[in-house]
């Protein structure tokens, strides 16, 4: 049995598309349907507030409980875009024997344990939705676009998620339902974008934000973003999954500030900063109901073919700890070190090291970090066959305490990344090879493992990931 599986059909007109299978919705930088995973996660925070929509997606993505399944259609008139989809499909949850009531969504993908196998397809989702789009534009805004839509969800068994003093819950019982909608006006140099959503229950959340883009690269490029969500939403298909819930909401703010210099020993650099309430005190010290991140990304050029990459990340949150919840400031660094070996074969080598560390407001500090290596191979146009062979192969090894955890990217398949969390003493080996036939033609397989020295640990799970792609 495997693990997972995802399989789409898709038919594209000029006009429409259609797919049945497993797919993705994404609306509205999270603020309606958002099924595609790590929308507000990753190592470097700033791009999840560049991403937007892209309407409905075939399903490629690894991650579990991430697609919808069932059948999907765009259909387009004029300046007017219509998106129609259903769902019906099993979701892997921990599930409370007492009450038979779903506590949470499963967050690992794998089945061995009794456990494990306790949560494989525990709970039935049936989901319809629709979102409408008109999209014009002037002389002055070369794009306009207003979207509106909703989505109506069913469980069963029912989510059951108690209250408590400090948090509140609004998805409760079999059925969630959402209505939202935004809008985008995009010039030369600038977009600005709204977005808002609201929950059965009245509990509206909303996003603005403005680009800036410079005509010269060399100058700063600027994001700027405020939020602001009342509650946590436990739906699996969330709005606003990462900001812990309070009586009076969540806002707060983001600014990003990146930029390309050519010709000088900095190629390119950004800054983020992520505040939610009062920051100026919950960037200096880790306060209780606050969060915040804070990353800086410089690129370096000291010779033609070769790229230095440094990248620093300083959080405070909270997490439970003992059965309570405990403060914390993280911090992280990660050097990389990039080279391109044969540039006519596309040769390139990485090498990173990152170290994490974890303060607790109590005194207990953990730490940890990693060591990798990655070359990837691109060989170009060597048969009438294939037009391009790609190769790809890591190993990482890892040594973080408790509480500390380090994230891997890795190549699943062909233009996809995937995030693997690391904790504990192991190695991780990965491996990909991916044949293309053309656009969208592929068969890509992946092969990669985790071993860990701690004593008294299970076999390693080898992963086996099998894609293929075929357009018309």
């Amino acid at each position: 049995m495997a693990d997972l599986s995802r399989f789409w059909l898709q038919w594209k007109g000029s006009l429409s598309t259609l797919i049945i299978g497993d797919y993705h919705v994404t609306s509205g930088q999270g603020m309606g349907v958002w099924t595609l995973p790590s929308y507000f996660n990753g190592y470097d925070s700033p791009g999840q507030y560049r991403r937007s929509g892209r309407d409905i997606t075939v399903s490629n993505y690894t991650a579990v409980n991430s697609s919808l399944r069932g059948i999907a259609s765009i259909v387009k008139r004029g300046n007017i875009s219509l998106n129609l989809y259903a769902s019906k499909r099993r979701l892997g949850a921990i599930v409370e024997d007492s009450t038979g009531s779903v506590l949470r969504l499963s967050d690992g993908g794998y089945h061995r344990s009794e456990g494990e196998r306790a949560k494989y397809n525990s709970l039935s989702e049936t989901l319809i939705g629709s979102e409408v789009q008109y999209i014009t534009g002037n002389n002055y805004f070369h794009e306009i676009n207003i979207h509106a839509g909703g989505y109506l969800a069913r469980y069963d068994p029912p989510f059951q998620q108690a209250a408590t003093e400090r948090t509140r819950f609004p998805f409760t019982g079999t059925e969630f339902g959402s209505a939202f909608g935004g809008a985008a006006l995009a010039a030369d140099q600038f977009i600005v974008r709204g977005n808002a959503a609201t929950d059965r229950n009245g509990n509206v959340a909303w996003k603005a934000g403005v680009e800036y883009y410079p005509l010269k690269k060399s100058n700063p490029r600027i994001l700027i973003d405020l939020y602001n969500y009342p509650v946590k939403f436990k739906s699996p298909r969330a709005i606003a999954p990462l900001n812990r819930p309070n009586s009076t909401g969540r806002f707060g703010g983001a600014l990003l500030v990146s930029g390309r210099l050519r010709g000088h020993l900095v190629s390119s650099w950004s800054a983020h900063l992520d505040i939610m309430r009062k920051p100026w005190r919950s960037f200096l010290f880790p306060m209780p109901m606050t969060e915040s991140k804070a990353s800086m990304t410089i690129a370096l050029n000291l010779s033609p073919t070769t790229e230095q990459v440094i990248r620093i990340r300083r959080k405070n949150s909270e997490k439970k700890v003992d059965e309570r919840n405990r403060r914390y400031t993280e911090h992280k660094i990660r050097f990389t070190e990039k080279f391109r070996l044969n540039p006519s074969r596309y040769t390139k080598l990485q090498l990173w090291e990152e170290f994490a560390r974890l303060d607790f407001m109590d005194g207990r500090a953990y730490q940890g970090g990693m060591l990798g290596f990655k070359i990837d191979q691109r060989l170009r146009g060597i048969s009438n066959l294939f037009a391009n062979i790609d190769l790809s192969a890591l190993i990482a090894a890892f040594n973080t305490e408790d509480h500390v955890s380090i994230y891997l990217g890795e190549r699943d398949i062909p233009y996809r990344i995937s995030s693997v969390r690391l904790s504990g003493k192991g190695v991780r080996y990965a491996a990909s090879l991916t044949l293309e036939f053309g656009k969208l033609k592929w068969i890509a397989v992946k092969i990669a493992q985790t071993n860990r020295f701690q004593p008294k640990t299970d076999n390693p799970d080898l992963e086996l990931v099998l894609s293929a792609s075929y357009t018309l």
